[in-house]
């Protein structure tokens, strides 16, 4: 994790749980961090208070990833606050569970906003800054139902297996230039 010390990373879904953990393990590897949240601001704003007191810079910025210009407003705060985006963890997930007969198109379409679409849009404000600077990393938190299915329903596990197919194509279309697409899972 030498690599990444001195680097500035965005996570989105970073005020709790998973996201939370990330954001306080990048902050301990040397990134300063910008904590993309919802609607948990006290959580958001805790959390960088923990990671200035780690002595990193540390912001929350507010972005509803349901919205299609989230993306674009959560990296234009980060770079505006702490520079250019050297590390992206797309974390932000909805994971509804509903009866197979109550998954009708809204309730996919959410889903497949939050959980894949707002990984490709961010992932791409992010790509052409990376590809100048010749370094970055892309981090896509997936879960083990992309390849396994599982109890929470088919609109999950599609936007989970999105995650995983967009991670591998960026992986081809972004070798040889310094920024490395990577996986991580749920379980």
């Amino acid at each position: 994790m030498d690599t990444i010390h001195g680097r500035i990373a965005l996570v989105s879904g970073g005020s709790r749980g998973i996201g939370a953990a990330s954001c306080l393990a990048l902050a301990r590897a040397g990134c300063d961090v910008a904590i993309g949240y919802n609607r948990s601001q006290t959580q958001a704003q805790a959390l960088a208070e923990q990671i200035r007191q780690l002595g990193r810079r540390a912001v929350a910025i507010q972005a509803d990833m349901a919205q299609t210009s989230a993306a674009q407003t959560l990296v234009s705060a980060t770079e505006s606050e702490l520079g250019p985006v050297d590390v992206l963890l797309n974390n932000a997930g909805i994971n509804p569970i509903y009866p197979i007969d109550d998954i009708d198109i809204t309730r996919w379409n959410e889903t497949l906003q939050i959980n894949l679409m707002a990984s490709f849009a961010l992932s791409q404000c992010v790509i052409p800054g990376m590809q100048e600077r010749g370094w970055g990393r892309l981090i896509m938190m997936s879960s083990v139902a992309a390849q396994l299915g599982g109890v929470i329903g088919p609109h999950y596990a599609a936007s989970k297996a999105g995650q995983l197919g967009l991670m591998r194509s960026y992986a081809r279309l972004l070798a040889g230039t310094g920024i490395t697409p990577m996986q991580s899972h749920r379980h």
